[in-house]
């Protein structure tokens, strides 16, 4: 499940990150670091991973999940590290 980021695009916080991440990207490229770089378009937070599911199961889950946080407060967050897989 992720929460993009989209939406926020032009808050100050959100632009930050954006801009961090982008620097850090550049940098650790020319570090001689070889990955598949997520687009800072495609910034996100991904509270876990379902792995590889059914397309029907997944189409449930995120109708049920849509439900229950319907209406739910925001909440604000502190990144403290960085990491990769």
């Amino acid at each position: 499940m992720q929460i993009k980021f989209d939406h926020l695009s032009q808050s100050k916080p959100i632009k930050k990150l954006k801009k961090t991440s982008d620097e850090l990207i550049e940098k650790l490229k020319r570090m001689g670091f070889r990955a598949s770089w997520t687009k800072t378009s495609n910034t996100h937070l991904t509270l876990f991973f379902l792995g590889d599911q059914n397309i029907t199961k997944l189409a449930q889950l995120a109708y049920k999940i849509g439900d229950r946080l319907a209406g739910f407060p925001t909440f604000h967050f502190y990144v403290e590290k960085l990491g990769f897989f």
